[in-house]
Parts: C-alpha cells; sequence; structure tokens
C-alpha cells in the first residue's frame, strides 16, 4: 500500500439493496472503513474493436507480426484506459506500420 492511499477494512462487491445492506452491517459492527463496489455488477469488459484481419488488410503479412502488432495495439488502448475507438485504433494501426 502507498503512503496516503485509503485502506478498506472490507469490500463489498454487489450493489442494489444487498450490498446497501451489506455495508451497512459491516459499519453497524463497528468496521471503520467499507467500500461498496456496485460498479462491479454492471461492468462489462471492453472488447477490442480490431483482428487479424484488420491488421493484415492494413498491409501486416499473415504471420506472428500480426499478433505482435495487435498485443502492441491493445497495449497502447489499455494504458488509454479504453478510450480509443476503432477509428483512433486503426490509425495508430497506420502510422506504426508507416514508422516501422
Amino acid at each position: 500500500m502507498l503512503v496516503g492511499e485509503p485502506r478498506w477494512d472490507v469490500v463489498v462487491v454487489g450493489g442494489g439493496s444487498a450490498g446497501a445492506a451489506a455495508a451497512l452491517a459491516a459499519r453497524a459492527a463497528g468496521v471503520a472503513n467499507v467500500l461498496l463496489l456496485e460498479m462491479a455488477d454492471h461492468w462489462q469488459r471492453p472488447r477490442f474493436p480490431l483482428t487479424g484481419r484488420d491488421v493484415m488488410q492494413a498491409g501486416v503479412p499473415e504471420g506472428p507480426d500480426v499478433g505482435r502488432m495487435l498485443t502492441q495495439l491493445e497495449d497502447w488502448w489499455i494504458a488509454g484506459d479504453f478510450t480509443a475507438d476503432e477509428g483512433a485504433l486503426r490509425e495508430r494501426l497506420a502510422n506504426t506500420i508507416g514508422g516501422a
């Protein structure tokens, strides 16, 4: 744990009345730091919008370079908190191929 980060004694994953009731019960039992994660109930894993076919259509020959390019693009997408859309990823792909 880093200095200044909050410390949670109990983490309740689940929203709605059941999650709220569990968080309140923990507080009533004397637990000082309770975190309620409602978002976890509804979170959906983002779908990476490009495929190997897209990479090959952009000019990368079939083979291991396709996987390496997809991994590089997906790492960039994840580092940007999944905000790049398909168009931005295609532009990044074109720029990366052009710079190779």
